[in-house]
């Protein structure tokens, strides 16, 4: 994939450079120029596509019949800036951008994640957890998008925590069964990122509490077979 983001650049730089400089289309190109970097994970170009990007916004309006994509979101490049800043080690403006992000929008992916790291660093990672279920729930219909967040957190939590974090809610009419389907699509999300034995741990606490979920046997079983754990995928 990241041959197709390089390909991205370079139609940028030497094919349609001006784009990128002036006209209708340059936040649109901005904003697809920094996605390759922050793909590629160079973050420090990444930080500056955002950082030309973000006086552009909110954007003017353009028409998809035009041919124009879809404009980015104020909050998301702000949330995407964070984010670059965060890995390009430039910590304190990135916490900084993330609080101030998350007062108005906490929700949003980029600013979570940052603020998930900063917690587990702290060592709070039932607040990590908190933010992280939040956001998840919000983001659920594109979940791929916020698999950085939940791999970058359940790497560091159990899934005992993670129910521990999450019960509290089946006191306010909440289902055991819900909360199982919670922690399973936490664990569909870490089998796709390929961390197959944490997937495992999560699928195996969620049919704990929920046992007739025919869904989250069969990831479970799925996840032994991944393992080459043929005896637990056959009982």
């Amino acid at each position: 994939h990241n041959v197709e983001y390089e390909n991205v650049l370079k139609l940028f730089s030497k094919v349609h450079p001006s784009v990128v400089k002036k006209g209708p289309g340059r936040v649109e190109a901005l904003s697809l120029r920094a996605a390759a970097y922050e793909r590629s994970k160079d973050w420090d170009a990444a930080c500056d596509e955002l950082e030309a990007l973000v006086p552009l916004l909110p954007a003017a309006k353009l028409s998809p019949e035009e041919g124009w994509g879809p404009q980015p979101e104020q909050n998301v490049v702000l949330g995407r800036l964070a984010r670059a800043r965060w890995h390009a080690g430039r910590r304190k403006a990135a916490t900084s951008l993330a609080e101030q992000l998350m007062e108005s929008c906490p929700t949003e992916l980029g600013a979570c994640e940052v603020a998930c790291a900063v917690l587990m660093e702290r060592g709070d990672a039932a607040v990590a957890l908190a933010v992280m279920v939040r956001c998840l729930v919000e983001h659920r219909a594109t979940s791929a998008m916020a698999s950085d967040l939940v791999c970058g957190v359940m790497r560091h939590c159990s899934a005992e925590e993670l129910v521990h974090v999450i019960s509290p809610t089946m006191k306010e009419g909440v289902s055991e069964r819900s909360v199982a389907e919670v922690v399973g699509f936490i664990g569909l999300i870490m089998k796709e990122r390929g961390d197959i034995l944490e997937a495992c741990r999560l699928y195996q606490r969620s049919v704990m509490m929920a046992p007739d979920h025919a869904s989250l046997s069969l990831n479970l079983m799925h996840t032994y077979t991944l393992r080459r754990d043929d005896l637990r995928a056959l009982a």
